[in-house]
């Protein structure tokens, strides 16, 4: 069975903008939990992906509020990530 989890993770009142982000961005890059080639996007990279957020975040001025929106697909017992990758 299939699973989808969507999180919308706002700063922290201590206003440590970028925390919330580096910690979801190491967890979702953790090669023990994540196949690396299902880690990408356009122009970004696991390596970038933190500095270039915050640089567009800067841009436009969103350095407050949302630090950002995460979806997880999870099939338990099940191998389907190279479909859902392409879907995404």
């Amino acid at each position: 069975m299939a699973i989808v989890k969507f999180s919308n993770a706002k700063a922290d009142k201590n206003n440590n903008s970028g925390r919330k982000l580096k910690r979801a961005i190491n967890y979702i890059t953790n090669s023990k939990k994540t196949r690396p080639e299902l880690i990408g996007g356009i122009g970004v990279d696991k390596d970038n992906s933190f500095e270039r957020m915050e640089t567009v975040k800067r841009f436009y001025n969103k350095t407050h509020g949302r630090e950002y929106k995460s979806f997880v697909v999870s099939f338990k017992g099940e191998r389907f990530e190279d479909v859902v990758y392409e879907a995404v």
